[in-house]
This record gives structure tokens, C-alpha cells and sequence, in this order.
């Protein structure tokens, strides 16, 4: 008899001595099913509905990502549509790696790669909708429970529905809020559904954690660190094709050359041109020559109209831009040509197209090479006071290297009078890269060729103009 009392007070003892149960909502804020759902759903949200200012179109859409890998992680062994989910996360994680890693890529052809993982990323978003409606079938079929899954299942048909806007490029505020209040409906349901299953009593053993939440954030920041690294330092220049520069020694093109000095032609410019461009400058008639100043003194650009022998009054104009000496370079660098046969339609004919080189000394040596593109290009641009225009410019593109010195270029065409007493209107915008860091990141054409104000972060443009008005074999300039 006194071992049996003895037995019940070593089991009141044992009771007292445990912790009493925390209440009802504290072990519902634990649960490894709420916690897991929580992140599932927050995921969705942020990788769902994006804000496009302040890079949160790629910050939030990333964190969202991360919510759905650690969400899925722990539910992965409720189900093989759970387990489907976290291999789904992990696919859609590593794309919008790559793709914040392109977009620090500036120069590369990365258009068709961006198409591809817009592709791959809708079908995966659809097998992500379709994994956790699966799942949510499969657990209301193991519980028992009477809950409805149908909301899981017109998330399928709402992203389809988006994907159909997106195609035909619908730009509405209706349709667009519609479809965001039926999507917050549908969360929504979820989260009821969620709570309800937790509410019957039912929870899950969370699988183990193949990679915690701190150190999968410090995984993806490193990659990303590495790869925005790789992408600034090779992304960001054109491989421009530079080769040793041999001057002529042709005694037509040095005979031409002296007496063009003589009209005032700085020797420079004219040493910078290819002989069959000097060649062609045989037998002129008039030379105009404007300088000026830009960039607090750092970069002189310079117009050249030398009119040519011929019936008709034609003109060669040059355009030409020289750096001084401890301006740095950073990235790429753009002209937008507004020729003068461009402003005023009839006046003057384009017979030729346009030509023209980059040059930088180096040491005893002086190196040239060609635009890394030269042409024209039909765009449409954002303007401050009139919304989108469209038009069609000249661009020469290229990147200036930090080493050497004396590093400048020039743009040169020929233009033929179409009435006569007409003016010579002909400009040059020059965009300058100010700072390596962009993001995403873009070249100096692109930026020009989105937004037409002069000053757009990290660029700057600076505008010039050859003008005169000849006549009478005169040449009067303002």
C-alpha cells in the first residue's frame, strides 16, 4: 500500500513540476503550419503585385521568392505537391538571380536572354499555382476536412488572365484594379482556408530545414555581390576594335590639308580624317569653322563646313569632339545626329551617309577605331511637356578608354543643296556616362533614345549646333 502512495506522489510531483501550457492563440503563432503558410502566402503577394519605383519592382519581388522557399521548405514532406512548390521556389529563385545579374549587364545583346526568362518564369509561375492548388486538394483529401480550394485553383485563371493583358499590352486602370481586388479576394481565402485547417486541430511536423532563412539571405546577397561585380567590370564598355593609327603620306591629301589651315581649319581635325574624306574636299570653295566649350571647360566640340566643288552648292560638314585630360570615362558614350538635310524638309538632299572615328594617344602611339555602331534609328522617347514622340536619328556609339590622353572623334556627311538660299541647321548632342553604377543598367544611346531631357541620371547631355547662312559666296553664322 505505501509503495502505491508512494508511486501517486511521484506523479504529482512529475505534473507539478512541468510548465503549464502557454494559451490557445500563442501555440497557433508557433505552429509550423501557420508559420509556413504565412511566408507561402506573403510570398505570393510580393512576387505578385510590384511597385516600380525605387527598384522595389526587384527588391520585393526577390524577398517575396525568398518567403516561398523557406514556406515551402517546411511543408515539403506534407505532400508531393508541397514537395512540387519548394522545387518550383528553388527554380524561380535561381531565375530572378539571373535576371537582377543581366541587368548590370549594359553592352551584351541581353534582349533574347530576357525573353527567355520571361517565358520560362510565366510557365513556372503557372506550375507554382498549380503545385499549391494540387497540395491544398491533397490535404483537404488526407484531413477530411470540408474546406474549399477552388480560390487556389482561380489563381491559375486570374495569371492566366494577366499574362493575356500583358501579350496584347493593355495599359487600363479598370480591368488592372478589378483584377487586383479579386486577387486580394483570393489570398484572402486562402489565409481562411489556412486558418480553418489549423482550427480542426490538424498540424504538421515541419521538415527538417535543409537551409535557414539568415543564411539562404546571405546565399543569394553573395551571389548577387559577385555577380553585379562580374557584370560592372565586363558588362559595362564596348569591345572597341583599337589599332595602331598610320597617317598618309599622299601629297594631294597634304596639299588639300595646308590650304583648308589656311581657311582656318584646325590641323587636328584634319589629321584625324580618313584621305578619301580630305580627297573629297578638293577644289573648296568656303570653309566655316565654330568652336565651343562644354562640360565646365572639359570637352570642346567643334563644327567644320567646307563647301565643295561642284554645280550645285554642296557641303561636307564635320563634326568634332576632344576630351582634356583628366576627365574619366566610365562606361559608354553617344552621339545623336540631327543632320541638316533632318530639320527642314526639301532644303537639303543626304547624298552621303555618315562617317566618322574615335582616337585616344597612348605613349608614342596613336589609336583609332571605328564607332561600335554607326546608323540611323527610329525610337520613341519620353518628353517633359508633350508625352511620347517618335523619331529618327543618327547615332554613333562607342567607350573611351581611361588610359592615354588626346581622346576625341568626329562625325562627318555631305549634304546638297535642294533650293536655293537655304540654311545650315546641323546638330550633335553629346551623352556623357557619369558614374559606372546604374541599375538596371543601360547605355548612353538607350537612355537618350528614352528620355529626351539633358540631364537623366547617370548621363548628361550636352547639345551643339553648326549653323550659317550662306549666300552669294558668302557665309554669315549666328
Amino acid at each position: 500500500m505505501s509503495d502505491i502512495k508512494n508511486d501517486m506522489n511521484f506523479e504529482e510531483m512529475l505534473i507539478e513540476s512541468m510548465p503549464e501550457i502557454p494559451p490557445s492563440d500563442i501555440t497557433h503563432e508557433v505552429t509550423p503550419w501557420r508559420k509556413a503558410m504565412n511566408m507561402v502566402l506573403w510570398g505570393m503577394g510580393l512576387t505578385t503585385i510590384t511597385l516600380n519605383f525605387f527598384l522595389l519592382q526587384f527588391i520585393l519581388p526577390t524577398i517575396g521568392i525568398m518567403l516561398l522557399v523557406s514556406g515551402f521548405q517546411m511543408l515539403r514532406n506534407e505532400n508531393k505537391w508541397f514537395k512540387a512548390s519548394f522545387a518550383v521556389s528553388i527554380m524561380q529563385l535561381a531565375v530572378i538571380i539571373i535576371v537582377l545579374i543581366s541587368n548590370t549587364i549594359a553592352v551584351a545583346e541581353t534582349d533574347n536572354l530576357m525573353v527567355l526568362l520571361s517565358v520560362v518564369n510565366v510557365a513556372i509561375d503557372f506550375a507554382q499555382y498549380f503545385c499549391l492548388w494540387r497540395a491544398l486538394v491533397a490535404l483537404k483529401v488526407k484531413t477530411g476536412l470540408e474546406i474549399k480550394t477552388s480560390a487556389a485553383g482561380g489563381l491559375i485563371i486570374w495569371y492566366a488572365v494577366m499574362c493575356a493583358l500583358a501579350l496584347i499590352q493593355y495599359v487600363g486602370l479598370i480591368i488592372t484594379g478589378i483584377l487586383l481586388i479579386i486577387y486580394i479576394i483570393v489570398i484572402r481565402s486562402i489565409y481562411k482556408l489556412s486558418k480553418q485547417v489549423e482550427k480542426a486541430g490538424y498540424s504538421i511536423v515541419a521538415a527538417p530545414v535543409l537551409i535557414e532563412g539568415r543564411k539562404l539571405t546571405a546565399i543569394v546577397c553573395s551571389v548577387l555581390a559577385l555577380g553585379f561585380l562580374c557584370g560592372y567590370t565586363f558588362g559595362s564598355s564596348y569591345n572597341m576594335d583599337w589599332q595602331v593609327f598610320e597617317a598618309g603620306d599622299n601629297k594631294e591629301v597634304s596639299r588639300i590639308k595646308s590650304a583648308l589651315v589656311d581657311k582656318g581649319v584646325p590641323t587636328h581635325i584634319l589629321d584625324d580624317m580618313t584621305d578619301e574624306e580630305i580627297l573629297e574636299c578638293k577644289g573648296f570653295r568656303n570653309v566655316i569653322v565654330e568652336s565651343r566649350e562644354h562640360f565646365d571647360g572639359q570637352l570642346n566640340i567643334t563644327g567644320v563646313g567646307i563647301e565643295l566643288a561642284g554645280q550645285r552648292e554642296q557641303w561636307k560638314l564635320i563634326q568634332h569632339f576632344k576630351w582634356k585630360e583628366d576627365e574619366k570615362f566610365r562606361g559608354t558614350e553617344s552621339i545623336q545626329l540631327w543632320p541638316a538635310y533632318r530639320n527642314f524638309d526639301g532644303w537639303w538632299g543626304d547624298p552621303a551617309q555618315v562617317s566618322g572615328r574615335v582616337f585616344y594617344d597612348d605613349g608614342d602611339n596613336t589609336y583609332v577605331a571605328p564607332y561600335h555602331y554607326l546608323g540611323q534609328e527610329t525610337f520613341t522617347y519620353q518628353t517633359t511637356m508633350f508625352g511620347k514622340r517618335t523619331s529618327t536619328d543618327v547615332f554613333a556609339t562607342f567607350s573611351i578608354p581611361n588610359k592615354g590622353n588626346n581622346r576625341r572623334g568626329y562625325v562627318t556627311y555631305n549634304i546638297k543643296e535642294m533650293e536655293d538660299g537655304m540654311i545650315v541647321d546641323s546638330w550633335i548632342n553629346y551623352t556623357h556616362q557619369g558614374t559606372l553604377i546604374q541599375y538596371p543598367a543601360m547605355t548612353a544611346m538607350e537612355k537618350r533614345m528614352l528620355v529626351s531631357w539633358n540631364d537623366a541620371w547617370p548621363f548628361k547631355t550636352v547639345q551643339d549646333a553648326l549653323q550659317f547662312y550662306p549666300h552669294d559666296g558668302k557665309v554669315d553664322t549666328w
